[in-house]
């Protein structure tokens, strides 16, 4: 099976596929909580008896209880998403897959989110489907991002000119998430040369920024085929 290129994204060692994984959900709207509850109390393979309409009450939940997927809603703002994760993530206690779904997604906001370590991002507009598909998914240790997120992104399948070796090189680490700095240190060239190597890229491959190239990256390298493993189970 293709696995996603690695972009800098903190990992995860997937759950057993013959355990119950237990799903913690953090909504600021109980209905939908409630909604998300019964599908999943639904499925054979999930678990959802706790629910939070803070981030706060949900670290107070992840104390007292383990949890496998983390569902958080978009409400709360990328930013304070964000420092919520690197907080669980720095104070070294086990912590569930998070997955957050919203109404409208931005490519910053998603890359943004994908670098915190989120694992699965989607709509809440979602079909029930779509949602158990991503779980399905997370719980395999994937990235998991919903195409309606992605489908306004250019995301040619080869570049519309051929890349040279040393343009190439900068690619790669573009996905890794490094910075122009960083990398003209790692290849032993200079930032300015790193800055027009990087346009090159953009004008090769018809995708503009940061976020597109880094999301286009992980399309490209993967969501399909998790699609069609998730499918096929």
């Amino acid at each position: 099976m293709m696995e996603f290129a690695d972009v800098g994204i903190p990992q995860m060692t997937s759950i057993s596929q013959t355990s119950i994984a237990a799903v913690l959900v953090c909504d600021t709207q109980p209905v939908t909580v409630t909604g998300v509850k019964g599908i999943l109390n639904l499925q054979t393979e999930f678990l959802c008896s706790n629910a939070a309409d803070s981030l706060d009450d949900a670290r107070d939940l992840m104390q007292m209880a383990e949890f496998d997927i983390f569902i958080i809603d978009m409400a709360f703002g990328v930013r304070t998403i964000c420092t919520f994760l690197e907080g669980i993530r720095t104070s070294g206690a086990e912590h569930p897959a998070p997955i957050v779904w919203g109404n409208k997604f931005s490519e910053a906001d998603t890359g943004h989110l994908l670098k915190a370590g989120v694992k699965g991002i989607l709509s809440r507009t979602a079909e029930t489907r779509t949602l158990l598909d991503c779980l399905r998914a997370v719980v395999r240790g994937h990235l998991w991002v919903e195409e309606q997120v992605l489908r306004n992104m250019h995301c040619p399948d080869h570049p519309s000119k051929v890349l040279t070796n040393r343009e190439t090189e900068v690619l790669e680490l573009l996905l890794q998430g490094l910075i122009n700095r960083e990398i003209a240190e790692k290849l032993g060239i200079c930032q300015g040369t790193v800055k027009i190597h990087v346009k090159n890229i953009f004008a090769k491959t018809g995708v503009h920024g940061r976020h597109s190239l880094g999301l286009t990256g992980i399309f490209s390298n993967g969501m399909n085929a998790i699609k069609n493993e998730v499918a096929a189970a």
